[in-house]
């Protein structure tokens, strides 16, 4: 019988389809939404992808992994292709999170835990939308999917792509570094997986695994990780970063999960009144067999192990979320599981307004906020500078002061950032903080080829702060630059103020 609701049908039949177009169209929300209506990334963005550019591959930010990916995108496309990637992954994340609920739940309930996760995943956007830990999220299920095939369906033959896929995740930076430890906890302690590791097909495997070893050592030699302390969480608090606390990271996943909780709840026959036999009848269903009896250990170990580690990352000064987890997935599967082997799908036709709202509403909210804000307001938003307009004249200014591109543009961070991106130069970012905190890399450009200094005209005498003239003495300053914002609305023009500080000359 076909049911009006589509959706369901498509549940029934093609699942994985289903939740893939579901991933895609949410990908696709977020990379329309940056084109039209952002004049400028997101600041973190911004300062990430220059931090890539200069060659700082951490293990704080998706790793090499996140870091490689998005520098071949920007520079080899252009900003759409980061943006672009990052709606890959998230269709790559969904159809990988559906094959992980179908061996749990089946296809169709699988299907319908993979549409919680999308859900899940589109309310949390916009509490980091373009975390490089969304970039590892596919490495990362990855690693649980072929976890689960070896350890809890006891397929030896897919220890090739568990080696393959923790390979992978070692370059994930501490995201895949978490769900590597949690594979390894369950390869180890339980009795499956020590009867994985007495079978021949380890062999292969272990030779793969080397081939990633090697390069991760000397990664690792190059960049080492830093070693989070109690002194530098304290520090960090003090300094007022941008560290997100561990609460408000559980809190984010918790707020985000509400409105997949509420899509279990809606369908099931809580609160429902009346109806009779017969409108039980015309309830349509989706059912499964039993859950597996490893099923919710390993759920367990592989949710819990990577979220503690990100939140005692965070709570030790590491900047981290949780969307690079494998916990919303898993979470998703539990709360699909709840509903039974058997799961009638009530007040089917508020089920598909409310997904399509924890979809599409937070990046509807977003454009109505970049575009309304400049209209109510008199303090411009990050996305709504005009770092085009002013990194034109500003690198063609500059190229004629030190007779070449500048190697490196500092100053003020959020003026800095997005001019240096939106600079054809390809210049790299200097800290605010100085050539102290600046790599070998940076500090090199800057040397050899110059720099660029920017801040906000805030007076009159538009001078260089007392900060930047103390750490760059022979600065020389130059005529501000206005532009008008993006979205002008009541804003007042935007004014630049800059200064050149050329190369040392040679002796």
């Amino acid at each position: 019988m076909l049911w009006s609701a589509l959706w369901i049908e498509a549940l029934r039949a093609r699942p994985g389809l289903a939740v893939r177009m579901a991933g895609g169209a949410l990908g696709l929300l977020w990379v329309a939404l940056p084109l039209l209506v952002f004049a400028s990334p997101p600041l973190e963005l911004t300062q990430y992808l220059l931090a890539a550019r200069a060659g700082r591959v951490a293990a704080d930010a998706g790793g090499p992994l996140a870091a490689g990916l998005s520098w071949l995108a920007l520079d080899g496309l252009g900003l759409w292709a980061v943006y672009a990637l990052f709606a890959l992954a998230m269709l790559a994340s969904a159809g990988l999170a559906y094959r992980l609920a179908s061996r749990f739940l089946g296809r169709a309930m699988g299907g319908a835990a993979a549409l919680v996760f999308v859900a899940v995943e589109g309310i949390g956007l916009p509490l980091d939308p373009y975390a490089p830990d969304r970039l590892a999220l596919p490495a990362v299920l990855w690693v649980v999917l072929e976890s689960w095939r070896l350890i809890g369906e006891r397929k030896s033959h897919a220890w090739p792509a568990l080696a393959a896929a923790g390979g992978i995740a070692l370059f994930a930076g501490w995201s895949g570094w978490a769900v590597v430890l949690a594979a390894a906890l369950l390869i180890a302690l339980t009795p499956a997986g020590r009867a994985a590791l007495r079978t021949r097909d380890i062999v292969q495997p272990v030779a793969m695994g080397l081939t990633f070893l090697i390069p991760f050592a000397l990664w690792t030699v190059r960049f080492p990780p830093p070693v989070p302390t109690l002194g530098a969480a304290g520090g960090a608090a003090a300094g007022g970063s941008s560290m997100v606390p561990a609460a408000t990271l559980l809190a984010g996943l918790v707020l985000a999960s509400v409105p997949g909780a509420l899509l279990v709840l809606i369908s099931s026959r809580a609160g429902e009144r009346g109806g009779g036999d017969r409108a039980r009848e015309d309830v349509p269903t989706l059912a499964r067999g039993p859950v597996p009896d490893f099923a919710p250990v390993f759920m367990a170990v592989m949710g819990i192990v990577p979220l503690l580690a990100a939140l005692a990352l965070a709570a030790l000064g590491e900047r981290q979320t949780v969307w690079g987890t494998p916990a919303p997935a898993l979470l998703a599967v539990l709360l699909v599981a709840w509903r039974g082997q058997v799961a009638g799908i009530h007040r089917r036709r508020a089920m598909a307004p409310l997904w399509l709202a924890c979809v599409a509403a937070p990046a509807v909210v977003t454009a109505l906020v970049t575009l309304g804000a400049p209209q109510v307001g008199r303090r411009g938003q990050a996305v709504n500078f005009p770092a085009r307009a002013v990194a034109g004249p500003l690198t063609e200014a500059a190229t004629r002061r030190l007779g070449h591109p500048p190697g490196a543009i500092g100053g003020v961070t959020a003026l800095a950032a997005p001019i240096a991106l939106a600079s054809s130069a390809r210049p790299v970012l200097m800290p605010q903080a100085g050539p102290a905190q600046a790599s070998a890399t940076v500090n090199h450009l800057a040397a050899h080829e110059g720099m660029v200094l920017v801040w906000p005209v805030l007076s009159a005498n538009g001078g260089p702060p007392y900060g930047l003239r103390e750490l760059w003495p022979d600065l020389q300053p130059q005529a501000p630059i206005v532009v008008p914002w993006a979205i002008a609305g009541r804003l007042d023009p935007v004014r630049v103020g800059w200064a050149v500080v050329p190369p040392p000359a040679p002796k």
